[in-house]
This record gives C-alpha cells, structure tokens and sequence, in this order.
C-alpha cells in the first residue's frame, strides 16, 4: 500500500498535489494533525493483525540488539562504532522506505551486527516485522494483544472481518462511490434514449 515514505505524504498533506485533485492542507491543520492523518494512511498498509505478528517475531529475534521500545537504548551493544538502528527517531524513519527496511532484515546490513533473515523467516514474516517496526514512531498505534501467528495463505478465512479493518472500510467507500457513479452513467444514458 506505501509506495513513498511517511515523509512524501506529509508533504503531499502539507503541501498538495499538482495536476491532481489534492489541496494543500499545511495552513488548515497542524503539523501534529499532519502527521496524525500519515499516520493514519500508514495503518492500511500495516494493518493490526500484520503488525502484531510481527510483534511476535520482533521481540523473539530484535529485542536483544533493538530493544523493547525500539530504540536500543537499554542495549549497550555497539558494533563498529554503530548502534542498532532507532526506530522510534521520526527522522531516520521518515528517510526509510519500507523496502529499504526490508532489504536490510532480508540481506543484513554490512559493516554492522544486522544479520540476514532471510533463511529464517518467510517473507511475509520479514514485512510483518517492518510494520511492527514503524509502530514505534506512532505514540497512539496501539497492537493487539500478542496471539500465535498464523500461516497467512492470502486468502481470508470464514472468519475474516476485513471490512472492519481502515484498509476495508475504504475499499467498502471506495466500491460505492464507484457503484453511485455507475448508476448514475446509466440512468443518464437511460433519459437520453
């Protein structure tokens, strides 16, 4: 679902969009109200169930070099003259992209004490993890109680409630507005016969 880092949105928030229908909203909301609405785009990508499986896998393989809060302070462990990444420094995150944070748990990162994942984790184990990690940069982004993870088949299950998760709700928004616009091409087809 992101395809730029939480920076470009912020400044497509505060800023707009030329050639497109996005106004600027910097002198409307706050910077903090800003940050609130990219944090808000942020959870369709990283959904609850996503981010708590990655919970799980992040304090059973990170914790020792991250840290519980993410920011490995609690952690004297220094590696070339390297500390481990800080997730919760909005700055650096605010430079990442997802995917450059997902290369770095796939491939391990050189000249530091990152190893790669890859041989232990599946992939969709490695993206739940990065959407864990940018947890930590949203104070209010609250995960669900830890439950085991389950296999995910991309499939949703009897029991699936997508359409209570946000990624849902805009996709149930999204359906009926288009639904709307179709039924109203059609009815003013209908009255030009």
């Amino acid at each position: 679902m992101i395809n730029e880092n939480s920076t470009a949105f912020f400044l497509s928030i505060t800023n707009g969009r030329k050639g497109t229908a996005m106004p600027p909203f910097g002198n409307r909301l706050s910077e903090n109200q800003r940050w609130d609405v990219t944090a808000y785009i942020w959870t369709f990508w990283a959904d609850q169930d996503s981010a708590g499986k990655g919970k799980l896998i992040y304090e059973r393989n990170c914790t020792s070099c991250h840290g519980m809060k993410g920011d490995g302070a609690e952690i004297s462990i220094v590696f070339n003259g390297k500390r481990a990444f800080d997730f919760t420094n909005l700055s650096a995150m605010a430079n990442e992209h997802p995917s450059e944070l997902f290369d770095s748990v796939t491939d391990g990162v050189t000249g530091t004490a990152m190893p790669s994942w890859k041989s232990e984790l599946s992939e969709n184990e490695r993206w739940n993890v990065i959407k864990y990690a940018w947890t930590f940069q949203f104070k209010d982004y609250a995960i669900a109680p830890s439950q085991t993870p389950i296999p995910s088949t991309g499939i949703p299950s009897k029991n699936s409630i997508w359409y209570s998760t946000p990624a849902g709700a805009a996709i149930i928004l999204i359906s009926l507005i288009m639904a709307a616009g179709i039924l109203y091409l059609f009815r003013k087809g209908v009255d030009e016969r």
